[in-house]
């Protein structure tokens, strides 16, 4: 019962200001990092953003929608941009975690 009433506060709360467009770039960033950091823990992090914008990003956009999205975002990134868009996408994955952690916490 408490894992359903936190659900359901995360799914009430608004998006904190980010879009989808800004979910389809974070996914597109953190994939290449998933993939090229050579560094084991930053991969890690990276690997588990993935599988988080991935859900956002399907839970929002689909077909066509979503393919002109994810060319028109990789468009833009860069070598010079990629790694502080991944650090901020990384940022906001484990705010929302922690903002999840916390209503556990209150739940009990």
């Amino acid at each position: 019962m408490r894992a359903i009433l936190i659900l359901a506060a995360l799914m009430a709360a608004p998006a904190t200001a980010q879009t989808a467009e800004q979910d389809v770039r974070c996914l597109i960033v953190s994939n290449i990092f998933s993939q090229s950091e050579k560094d084991a823990a930053k991969r890690q992090v990276a690997s588990a953003a993935r599988l988080f914008y991935l859900g956002r990003v399907d839970a929002r956009i689909a077909g066509p929608t979503l393919k002109n999205s994810l060319v028109a975002q990789a468009k833009g990134i860069t070598s010079e941009n990629a790694g502080p868009a991944m650090t901020a996408c990384a940022r906001s994955m484990q705010g929302k975690m922690a903002a999840l952690q916390a209503l556990s916490q209150s739940a009990k």
